[in-house]
């Protein structure tokens, strides 16, 4: 066991304390401490054992060990943060706002932390502490918690000047000189706990260990997982591993002296439910990352390919064939005829106003090189609207009434009339166009085109078919992750789930059962069972009895077992219409899942990987939203 004596408790046995008098003083309390995020919002989740830490079940837990009827201080021994790469940035923004929900008695500012711009780190406002800053960082010097019993705690923090790049080492005072101070000018002599966060390897750790002042340090700076240290004399340094995959818990005794009579290091599994608060950060987090990573590769694009904002009338033609009708007819389509008649079509100061979008980035240059962009069309008057192409509901075209005097002006349109001249061009919609028809880009994702005549989008609600079996294991990862796929999607989506039989080497027991469940509005659960059953308990759902036992536990055991007799017309009309949309869609392979009647993805698209699959699936749907709803940022990206 951690003893620790202070001169404090040296003088109470000298002068005659009693056991049962320092006994009565006994204060337990309990230390949670942990180190190194380097970044890790959430495990990535490819490995069950990998699948440790994260910040949203760190909460959970912390708010576990809040309820519990004992003293908890929670302190973190430095780089919460990752590299700070664009992504890292983006990251490190929601690692920051994670931490308020962590509600920490002290953080130790890492050198990973202090590659991010301080004033991020400041605004915050967590409770940074770095004990040898010299003033000119943002951090206090100590922090100081008063506990119940008159208990008075002190945390200091020492950042090991040489892990830290030049322009941080210089603010950056000798460790040991800098503690000793703040010992001194905190009077922490006369504190009854004194915590002191280190972030350095252990060499550095070993130069503080026979501090007498000290009661518990704990170390940051970890590279690998580590185990409970062997109870001992001496302070005790405790450590708790590295990417926020564990915690450490230290149960303390105070009365003259300070003891540690448990240290134990928690994983934090799957099994710990996501805070919802945080689970709502990290959907943002998702998306706002998809919109990154979407417009950075849009970037690249557009480098290599030099794409233009403008979309030609041909484009809008396609969506308002109506309005084009009437463009034809206005002397705005001819504009580069008339030009050409005149002898001015190689004449710049004329080109002007007879073509779409000259001295704009991508507007015409030339006929030779845009001849497409010939002609006063409609993104002269309506701003470019590639972008509206794209996505019609989120970019809108701009107003039209102020172009017109670009070019009619006074010395070359001097009968010009707002009024009179707008009615040749008048145009409004008749016909509402269909919300996309794939007119710009294809929509995000790897996916099958069933008809390339008909929309994607052309309907009120985003609709998801899913061709399932339940013999299929892919079939039961992805109905594991369905629930984390909506949380995705800024709108809700319709999932019908459609059981598929392959005849001759599936039972159609669990499939005919799954519609009745359904019908009792108890499909989902029903599902579930029933894979658990057959993956995780390996159970042979080929075995009517077996289904009906599954039924049973949801209350559904006589309607399940009057179905499997076959004794329910409904559902056996059902199971044929089944089949044959199976047939007539020819799925061949389970999962297959249709969106909006139009597009197929298979899990082979992305290799046979079920975790590929859920990305694809998720930006697929996202970038469905983002057309149909207008649930994107003014870029267009989900």
């Amino acid at each position: 066991m951690f003893h620790i004596c202070r001169s404090v408790l040296l003088l109470a046995i000298l002068s005659g304390c009693c056991a049962v008098a320092l006994a009565a003083q006994t204060f337990s309390w309990r230390l949670v401490y942990s180190s190194d995020f380097r970044g890790e919002l959430k495990p990535c989740g490819c490995s069950q054992e990998g699948d440790l830490g994260g910040v949203l079940r760190r909460v959970t837990k912390f708010t576990q060990l809040r309820q519990q009827a004992k003293e908890t201080i929670f302190v973190s021994a430095g780089d919460i943060l990752g590299p700070p790469d664009e992504q890292g940035v983006i990251k490190g923004r929601y690692m920051l706002q994670a931490h308020r929900y962590f509600a920490l008695d002290a953080i130790l500012p890492g050198e990973q932390d202090l590659l991010h711009p301080l004033a991020s780190l400041q605004k915050a406002d967590l409770p940074w502490v770095l004990t040898n800053n010299d003033g000119n960082l943002p951090f206090a010097d100590h922090r100081e918690r008063h506990l119940p019993a008159g208990k008075r705690l002190l945390v200091f923090a020492l950042l090991d000047p040489q892990l830290t790049d030049a322009s941080h080492k210089k603010h950056l005072r000798p460790p040991d000189t800098a503690l000793q101070n703040a010992l001194r000018r905190t009077k922490a002599k006369a504190a009854d706990l004194i915590i002191l966060l280190l972030h350095g390897n252990e060499n550095f750790a070993g130069k503080f260990a026979q501090q007498p002042l000290l009661d518990i340090i704990v170390r940051g700076h970890l590279h690998k997982p580590v185990s409970p240290a062997a109870l001992s004399t001496g302070i005790p340094i405790l450590s708790a591993g590295y990417r926020g995959r564990r915690i450490g818990i230290a149960e303390v005794q105070t009365n003259a002296s300070t003891r540690v009579t448990d240290n134990s290091i928690i994983p934090l599994p799957r099994t710990i439910a996501d805070d919802p608060r945080l689970s709502r950060l990290y959907a943002r987090y998702d998306r706002e990352i998809a919109r990154w990573y979407q417009a950075k590769t849009a970037r690249t694009r557009q480098a290599q390919t030099a794409s233009t904002p403008y979309g030609t009338v041909s484009l809008c033609r396609l969506c308002h064939e109506d309005i084009y009708e009437k463009w034809q007819d206005s002397r705005h389509a001819g504009a580069m005829r008339s030009l050409r008649r005149a002898g001015k079509h190689l004449d710049p100061e004329c080109l002007r106003c007879h073509t779409t979008g000259m001295g704009e980035a991508g507007g015409f240059v030339s006929l030779s090189v845009t001849a497409a962009l010939a002609d006063v069309q409609c993104e002269a008057c309506h701003g470019a609207a590639r972008s509206h192409a794209e996505y019609p509901l989120v970019n809108r075209t701009g107003n039209s009434a102020r172009s017109c005097r670009n070019c009619h002006t006074p010395e070359h349109s001097p009968a010009f009339q707002p009024v009179s001249y707008r009615s040749k061009i008048a145009h409004r919609i008749t016909t509402p166009p269909p919300i996309h028809q794939q007119s710009i880009s294809p929509i995000a994702g790897v996916y099958t085109v069933l008809r390339p005549d008909q929309p994607v989008i052309s309907r009120e609600t985003v609709e998801v078919s899913e061709y399932f079996s339940f013999y299929c294991s892919r079939c039961y990862i992805l109905d594991k992750n369905w629930p984390s796929l909506i949380t995705t999607l800024a709108r809700p989506i319709r999932h019908r789930q459609i059981p598929v039989v392959f005849t001759g080497r599936q039972q159609p027991w669990a499939s005919l059962a799954f519609l009745a469940a359904e019908q009792a509005g108890k499909g989902r659960e029903f599902k579930t069972a029933v894979f658990a059953a057959k993956f995780e308990r390996n159970a042979d759902i080929g075995d009517r009895q077996v289904i009906v036992d599954i039924a049973t536990t949801l209350g559904l055991g006589e309607r399940i077992h009057a179905v499997l007799n076959r004794q329910d017309e409904t559902i056996e009309e059902k199971f044929r219409r089944y089949r044959e949309m199976k047939e007539r869609n020819h799925i061949r392979t389970t999962p297959t899942l249709i969106i909006n009647d139009n597009l197929r993805v298979l899990a082979k698209d992305t290799a046979n990987n079920t975790n590929l699959l859920m990305e694809n699936l998720s930006t697929i749907l996202l970038d469905i939203q983002c057309r149909q709803y207008a649930v994107c940022d003014n870029n267009g990206f989900p």
